[in-house]
């Protein structure tokens, strides 16, 4: 479709801030997806676009965390695979169902992950003691956010289903995707939120490689926006996980928990 200068402008301004949100917290969808359909894109051709934009922004992000947070591939490649395999029929679903559905059922997961983290429980240790970066040891806060426990845990067969049923939600739309694995992921596998941030990007990287896939095949793409989409995504996925990378463990959970408030807040109230 035909975009002004304005309109592009405002799609790299946003695609940055969004990708910075997106490899930090989640939810940075819900900002870009509103923006392109006030901007006349439809809502189908939106949801595809964006989605295989993602892709690239996710790839960004886990390049630069390469080498830099020591998470324990051979017990978090399980959740990867698992959200992957449901992102496609979640995609195929896209074209079928409504997304209201979807849309409620987010909203109070993402409030329900929110009381998680906080009521989680402080271990024991020295009060006010934490991480000088997400790489380092388990911070006091505790189990809500993941407690380390020197090597992350495998995922039983519910988790992996519960990862599965996100992957289908991901395909599908991807709004808050992020939110939910930084919610409800930690305590299950045993990793900071620090660490959790790097395996997230793996997992929305991969679903959004196979749903985007689904969407250029079905014709649910705009070239014109991702070409100014895909640039400020990268650009803010790099930004966003050089930020994770020196951000302690307290700020990170502090946004998880704002954003996914927030974010439900929204969804429920039906203004996302």
């Amino acid at each position: 479709m035909d975009l002004d200068a304005i309109a592009i402008a405002l799609i790299v301004l946003v695609g940055v801030f969004a990708g910075v949100v997106n490899t930090v917290v989640g939810a940075g969808t819900s900002i870009v997806l509103p923006l392109l359909i006030l901007l006349g894109v439809p809502e189908l051709v939106a949801n595809g676009t964006n989605r295989v934009c993602v892709a690239f922004q996710t790839a960004a992000a886990a390049t630069t965390f390469h080498g830099r947070t020591g998470v324990d591939w051979r017990t978090t490649i399980a959740p990867v695979v698992a959200s992957m395999a449901g992102s496609l029929p979640g995609a195929i679903l896209a074209t079928e169902l409504d997304a209201a559905v979807f849309e409620a059922l987010l909203g109070w997961l993402l409030l329900a992950g929110v009381a998680v983290l906080f009521i989680g429980r402080r271990p024991a240790g020295k009060r006010g003691e934490t991480p000088a970066n997400p790489a380092g040891p388990a911070s006091s806060e505790g189990a809500a956010t993941g407690e380390e426990t020197g090597r992350a845990r495998r995922l039983r067969p519910l988790g992996l289903l519960v990862t599965f049923g996100f992957g289908i939600y991901g395909g599908f739309v991807g709004a808050g995707i992020g939110v939910l694995y930084m919610v409800y992921l930690p305590p299950l596998l045993g990793l900071s939120l620090g660490r959790m941030v790097h395996v997230k990007t793996w997992m929305v990287l991969s679903l959004s490689v196979v749903s985007g896939i689904w969407y250029l095949a079905v014709g649910q793409f705009d070239l014109t926006v991702a070409a100014a989409l895909v640039p400020s995504y990268i650009l803010g996925g790099v930004l966003g996980a050089r930020l994770a990378l020196r951000s302690g463990e307290v700020w990170i959970r502090r946004a998880v928990t704002a954003v996914a408030a927030l974010l439900a807040i929204a969804v429920i109230a039906g203004v996302s």
